[in-house]
């Protein structure tokens, strides 16, 4: 992502995109053949965690035929839906298949969502810092995105319900909330959640939860609490690429809750505009079908894996800066007097360690880094950083 072009307003309209300098650097580093420690993808298509092959091999056994297949569902393929309500409700969730929506990928959720919730003109909000993809979403749908500020307490980073009721506005339509919040690792408490509640009730406002990352909160603690209150339109999204660690295949899911008289106009629209796409291949749909049932265990043995590699980043970096308590980033903090662009390039061209400086997400004087990476090469990169942090003048 942050890695390619820093233009927003897809490049005022169809302009030329300008790489990004830490994109040249890489490519120049790639050039010339040399190996880097990546610790800015999260995509793990390099790296250490991997859905088990014997579980793929199984669900591809059911693709021969589907290519000539068309049974076109506007919403997601039938079966899958009734796959997906059974794997939400063993993690504890309320779903209905006729209350889940598929498609390829979170961002044509969003691109839906936003296109049937919003006029042109119109507001959503959304978190700062925060992942950039937001700024592009919303141009494409014609709207705009207004900020609501995370804030870093003695405890770290939480979201503030008061914060989120002052940027409403007239024209606001939604509330997007990202739990855990990329890259802070951040997710509302039930208090929380009751604030956040009563605000879309006050000014009957959709609240969009980003749940991507949800599966990766320490296996032994109690996840964050799931999005509990009264919602007039509460939509959850989520999908196999991060939680499942299968970028390769993009299935993304949202469910859908609230009050009937907002959920079911807003469902006829979303088949009425998603039929119009029809994006869900049958092969990706098949496949997905296969794998989900029985996954739970798998991804418990990821939030274990991941817990592990958060212990190596607490070892290596815990002095430095404070270790978020879920998700898969980490925010490095640095100097408040050094640029962070020229840091990731200098850990790039003198290290060979990829980092996102964080102004990629709104977040100056920090660097963001994934945990996704195997132990070793996470250890080695978060070293590397650490002794180079120590070199700073005025490290916070």
């Amino acid at each position: 992502m942050a890695t390619t072009f820093r233009n927003n307003k897809l490049d005022a309209e169809w302009g030329t995109p300008v790489p990004s300098p830490l994109t040249e650097a890489l490519e120049q580093y790639r050039r010339e053949g040399k190996n880097i420690i990546d610790l800015a993808t999260a995509s793990l298509k390099s790296h250490a965690i991997r859905f088990p092959q014997a579980i793929i091999e199984s669900a591809m056994s059911a693709l021969p035929g589907r290519l000539s297949t068309y049974d076109p569902e506007p919403l997601g393929n039938r079966n899958l839906r009734r796959v997906l309500a059974d794997h939400l409700q063993e993690g504890g969730r309320d779903a209905t298949p006729d209350r889940i929506i598929v498609a390829p990928g979170t961002s044509m959720l969003y691109f839906y969502t936003f296109r049937l919730l919003v006029e042109r003109g119109g507001e959503v909000l959304v978190p700062t810092p925060g992942y950039p993809l937001f700024d592009d979403l919303v141009t494409a749908a014609g709207i705009h995105a207004r900020r609501y500020h995370l804030r870093e307490g003695s405890d770290g980073w939480v979201l503030d319900p008061e914060e989120i009721a002052f940027q409403v506005t007239p024209r606001t339509r939604a509330i997007c909330i990202v739990a855990p919040h990329n890259p802070l690792g951040v997710s509302p408490n039930a208090g929380e959640w009751d604030a956040i509640a009563a605000i879309a009730r006050r000014h009957n406002l959709a609240i969009i939860v980003d749940g991507v990352f949800s599966g990766f909160h320490p296996p032994d603690k109690e996840p964050a609490p799931h999005p509990r209150g009264d919602f007039p339109l509460l939509l959850q999204l989520d999908g196999l690429s991060k939680m499942f660690f299968l970028p390769g295949l993009k299935i993304s899911w949202m469910t859908v809750d609230g009050d009937h008289t907002r959920v079911t106009p807003f469902l006829h629209a979303m088949e009425r505009l998603a039929d119009a796409f029809l994006p869900v291949s049958e092969l990706a749909s098949t496949l997905a079908t296969g794998i989900i049932p029985g996954s739970r265990p798998v991804l418990d043995r990821f939030r274990r894996d991941m817990e592990e590699l958060r212990s190596i980043a607490t070892e290596e970096l815990g002095h430095i800066t404070r270790i978020p308590r879920a998700g898969v980033y980490l925010p490095v903090k640095i100097s408040s007097t050094v640029d962070a662009t020229e840091l990731a390039m200098k850990l790039l061209r003198e290290h060979g360690v990829l980092v996102h400086p964080g102004d990629y997400y709104e977040l100056p004087g920090h660097l963001v880094m994934t945990l996704c990476a195997g132990a070793e090469k996470l250890r080695e990169g978060c070293g590397i950083i650490s002794k180079l942090l120590e070199t700073l003048p005025g490290r916070v």
